[in-house]
């Protein structure tokens, strides 16, 4: 019995030594990497426009970590771990290139469609001053027509 009292305190002990040796020391290089890639993954922009580019990053972010877990040296962590960054820093770029590209794009289209609206309207206009004119040319054969009468009927009366 006295040997089960000790068992919570002993497996508590042995938990640490082992979770103490099987951690490596913190990599700096690693763990920007890290928070770069978290950062592109809480972007929708990349994570929608470059989700190639995250996925080559991811894995290149996971090949720095296994170096890390399994203890390589430092410089094959850094190395893998600035791969990783610049694989993430290229998902980013993409990301902002795509956006920029829609803009061009988007832009584009509306330029388009407001000189499609500004034709509409000079073709609107031309139609309005057509049927003025038809108009107009309408008033004046009507007044001809009754100077016409009328001196045709003072023409008859004079007579």
């Amino acid at each position: 019995m006295k040997h089960f009292r000790n068992l919570p305190v002993m497996l508590a002990a042995a938990a640490l030594f082992a979770g103490c040796s099987t951690m490596p020391p913190a990599n700096p290089q690693l763990e920007e990497a890290r928070q770069d890639f978290q950062a592109a993954q809480a972007n929708p922009d990349v994570v929608n426009l470059a989700p190639i580019q995250l996925k080559e990053a991811s894995d290149a972010l996971d090949n720095a970590n296994n170096a890390w877990v399994h203890h390589d040296s430092d410089q094959k962590v850094n190395e893998l771990a600035y791969v990783a960054k610049q694989k993430i820093a290229v998902s980013q770029e993409t990301a902002k290139q795509q956006v920029a590209e829609q803009s061009v794009a988007n832009a584009a289209k509306e330029r388009d469609q407001m000189r499609l609206d500004q034709r509409t309207q000079e073709a609107d206009k031309a139609k309005m001053d057509a049927s003025i004119a038809q108009s107009q040319t309408a008033a004046a054969q009507n007044a001809a027509a009754d100077a016409q009468r009328k001196q045709q009927e003072a023409e008859a009366h004079a007579q």
